[in-house]
């Protein structure tokens, strides 16, 4: 699922007809991905539960976006956990942004214990719905800006829009952006 779709896209852009289907499509995938690398997580919405290991550290195991508990299975070295014995960050699904729908990307014990050790490696296999409950608002915008400055890079040669008044016109990075993602790139090993 897009996190924003052509027409949103073409309204934005002021755009009446679909001649344009084909570059916008192009843009709405390259900002999408753009988003992605930028943010270190994507945003989609999960149709199914999936499995994947992870190697626990000490007390914690950071995980790809868990985007809800339903389905949710943790297993430590072999033996599932029940949920009730097991902490997921952040509380409630608050973010750092202080609203809620945010995806759980830290697992502890309730107790504080270390995850199990089985000779010298440590896993832990987490079946989940990995991904967020819905595509954040924020990230939608974001799509729909960089792919309109996308769509109009393809009237620019060397990144030059135009001539002005004080000279050459360059398109340069979009300010909007830092600030629309500021809250959702992922450190490696954190949210």
């Amino acid at each position: 699922m897009a996190y924003a779709d052509i027409n949103a896209l073409a309204e934005r852009l002021g755009l009446a007809d679909s001649i344009d289907n084909g570059l916008l499509a192009a843009a709405l995938a390259a900002a999408e991905s753009s988003i992605n690398l930028w943010c270190n997580r994507t945003f989609t919405v999960p149709a199914a539960v999936t499995t994947r290991t992870y190697e626990p550290f000490a007390d914690e195991v950071i995980v790809d976006d868990i985007a809800t508990t339903t389905g949710l299975i943790v297993s430590d070295n072999g033996t599932t956990v029940a949920l009730t014995d097991l902490v997921l960050d952040p509380a409630n699904g608050v973010g750092p942004d202080g609203n809620t729908g945010w995806p759980y990307w830290r697992i502890r014990y309730a107790n504080g214990g270390p995850w199990a050790r089985d000779g010298r490696r440590r896993t832990a296999s987490i079946t989940a719905k990995f991904g967020w409950a819905a595509t954040p608002e924020n990230i939608r915008m974001a799509t729909l800006v960089l792919a309109s400055d996308l769509f109009h890079m393809k009237d620019t040669r060397l990144g030059v829009a135009g001539y002005g008044d004080m000279g050459i016109i360059r398109i340069r990075e979009n300010g909007m952006l830092q600030t629309l993602l500021h809250y959702y790139i992922r450190q490696p090993g954190v949210r």
